[in-house]
């Protein structure tokens, strides 16, 4: 093991059931934080492709503390109990990890990081908890506008490769043109096996997300970082989250960058170190020395 950290594992709440791995640097950094990373949709609290590992052990590298921790009922933690919504027991996983580290490192100070569903649950948290300093959102929220498709749809058709799938019948641009013809015509395919179909999974309401954001941001100064990777087309379009950002565009206090060229999982080793690195200048960004989302 490098001899620049020291990885342990923690064992958190009440029943000592939550799992998550402390990585320690050998070195504080003078300004050390707590950073926490977790869970993204299903997968353990390695990351997609290690790639928690990565910001966890690079981070610690830097002289912070890094902590990887699974949410309850996922990854090698116990199944939530309680009745809370999903949101409400991770953000509750997410203090315990916090009050941990005080306890333990001293640390009154966090930044938390999440992918997809891990960057939501970072910014409620944030938005909750005056400690987290920073919320680190890789592909968060997205909403729909027409530029938003016209961006998407452009793209595609100017890629030989979707061409190629269209008049094979294996399209993006295919299936989404069938379902709006569908929709139109009010053509509903019926539900395969016993009972109704199950219902789509739908983002947040936009006033909700802003809501959180505004909480964040104005209430608790919380820098936020918004990182989007050039994956599912839903993620290709970011000018349409500026009016939902524009009251706080004076703070400073947002940032908005984009791996264009990376998938949603950043599978692609060179472009996890582009994010890492990143991440390292992420730790160190003060408002008065960064633009704000412009």
């Amino acid at each position: 093991m490098s001899a620049r950290f020291v990885e342990r594992v923690a064992l958190l709440g009440p029943e000592q059931d939550q799992v998550a791995v402390v990585s320690d640097p050998a070195t504080r950094h003078p300004e050390a934080v707590g950073v926490l990373l977790m869970n993204a949709g299903l997968i353990h609290r390695v990351g997609p492709n290690r790639l928690n590992v990565d910001l966890a052990r690079h981070a610690a590298s830097a002289g912070h503390v890094a902590m990887r921790l699974d949410l309850a009922g996922f990854g090698d933690s116990a199944p939530a109990v309680g009745g809370l919504r999903f949101e409400e027991g991770a953000v509750r996983d997410l203090r315990r990890g916090m009050d941990y580290l005080a306890e333990t490192r001293g640390l009154t100070r966090f930044v938390a990081a999440g992918l997809c569903s891990g960057a939501d649950v970072s910014l409620k948290l944030a938005a909750e908890d005056p400690r987290v300093e920073q919320a680190v959102l890789i592909d968060p929220f997205s909403y729909e506008t027409r530029l938003f498709w016209l961006q998407g749809y452009a793209h595609r058709l100017l890629r030989r490769e979707s061409w190629s799938s269209f008049i094979h019948g294996d399209s993006y641009i295919r299936h989404a043109l069938g379902d709006r013809v569908r929709q139109a015509l009010n053509i509903v395919p019926e539900a395969e096996g016993q009972g109704a179909a199950p219902e789509p999974w739908q983002q947040p309401e936009a006033s909700r997300i802003f809501e959180c954001v505004s909480d964040a941001v104005v209430k608790h100064g919380t820098r936020l970082v918004l990182a989007y990777s050039g994956g599912p087309a839903w993620y290709n379009y970011l000018a349409h989250l500026r009016p939902g950002f524009q009251p706080h565009k004076h703070t400073g206090r947002v940032l908005l960058e984009r791996f264009a060229e990376a998938d949603h999982t950043f599978t692609l080793s060179y472009h996890r170190q582009a994010l890492v690195q990143a991440f390292d200048r992420w730790l160190a960004w003060r408002p008065e020395a960064v633009p704000s989302f412009g």
